[in-house]
């Protein structure tokens, strides 16, 4: 899970993951890039939102690499 009061601009680009629910199928994930954040979503770009990214909840996101 990220915590997104904690984010800051050097998280921007950061390779993230999501997963809808826990214990989910491994064909369910998606993979992607943080674009921006506001107080509620992280903006992710999965490759089909053409940069501008999708709202998710932080809660189904974890970085890729490390904290």
């Amino acid at each position: 899970m990220i915590n997104i009061t904690k984010l800051t601009e050097e998280d921007k680009n950061r390779q993230v993951k999501y997963t809808p629910f826990e214990g989910c199928d491994n064909d369910l994930l998606e993979y992607g890039h943080i674009t921006s954040w506001n107080d509620t979503y992280v903006f992710v770009d999965y490759g089909n939102s053409c940069g501008r990214g999708i709202a998710t909840e932080p809660r189904d996101l974890d970085f890729i690499f490390g904290n």
